[in-house]
């Protein structure tokens, strides 16, 4: 099994692109093109974290903040092969 992904805050507007557009391998959420492009432009403008495996982005969060002192989930991505329980480290 690989090494569990690291996780990143702090990406630059192209690892963010680079990010979102992990939404295309999850057709079945985001299968409409219009929205995912929408998601994907969006997310240069908002915080993100991203999840690296042996220096690739598997996964990523957006933010989106709702008020001065909270946030939440905007969008994220990973696809499913990358993260299903038998690949997760046990903790």
């Amino acid at each position: 099994m690989s090494a569990a992904p690291e996780v990143a805050y702090g990406a630059s507007p192209a690892e963010k692109r680079q990010a979102a557009d992990r939404l295309r391998a999850l057709p079945a959420w985001f299968g409409i093109d219009s929205a995912r492009e929408a998601y994907t432009a969006r997310c240069v403008d908002l915080p993100v974290l991203l999840a690296r495996r042996d220096g690739k982005v598997v996964g990523f969060l957006a933010l989106a903040e709702t008020s001065p002192a909270a946030c939440e989930v905007y969008v994220m991505g990973a696809p499913p092969a990358d993260f299903s329980p038998a690949r997760l480290p046990a903790v």
